[in-house]
């Protein structure tokens, strides 16, 4: 069924969890449907969510037929620590240029409808750059701070170091 872009609200549409077997291994799995279909045995998905419980493996696999990962972030000042850090994160590698958007400041994942249009690649754009990562010139450059550091690939975590010493410092429960 296709649904327009003002029916693309969550008083319209709705998170359905997929009945697992019990004591089944597979991952805990919703589907957005029309709550008006909510009630059918087998109304048809227009985004399908799945847990991921073991991120590293997941990760390490083909991430084909993938096009967003929710990380909830939870914590004393987590959105403190990560508010600088909405938008868009460009990667320049040397045989692709991923673009990871960031949203700070979320509802839970139950209560998050990704934006409209999602599903189709290059449909949503977002205004505001907050990094490039160009590892093909390995400099990074921040917009809201307007400079450049040196970028070592494979190790993010220090080169973001500079740009995130000034943020106040949250330890993660």
């Amino acid at each position: 069924t296709a649904v327009l872009e003002e029916q693309w609200t969550l008083e319209k549409l709705q998170w359905k969890e997929i009945p697992q077997p019990p004591r089944s291994s597979e991952p805990a799995t919703w589907q957005l449907i029309e709550k008006l279909e909510a009630a059918r045995n087998d109304p048809v998905p227009m985004l399908v969510r799945r847990e991921v419980p073991e991120p590293q493996k997941f990760l390490a696999n083909s991430l084909d037929g993938v096009f967003g990962l929710f990380l909830e972030l939870k914590g004393d000042r987590v959105f403190n620590r990560f508010v600088r850090d909405e938008g868009d994160h460009r990667f320049h590698f040397a045989n692709r240029k991923p673009d990871v958007h960031v949203f700070t400041g979320l509802p839970t994942i139950d209560l998050y409808l990704p934006p409209f249009g999602i599903e189709r690649r290059g449909a949503v754009v977002l205004a505001d750059r907050c990094r490039d990562y160009e590892y093909t010139r390995s400099r990074m450059t921040d917009a809201f701070l307007a400079e450049s550091t040196e970028l070592l690939e494979g190790n993010l975590p220090y080169d973001l170091g500079p740009f995130l010493a000034c943020q106040p410092t949250v330890v993660l429960s």
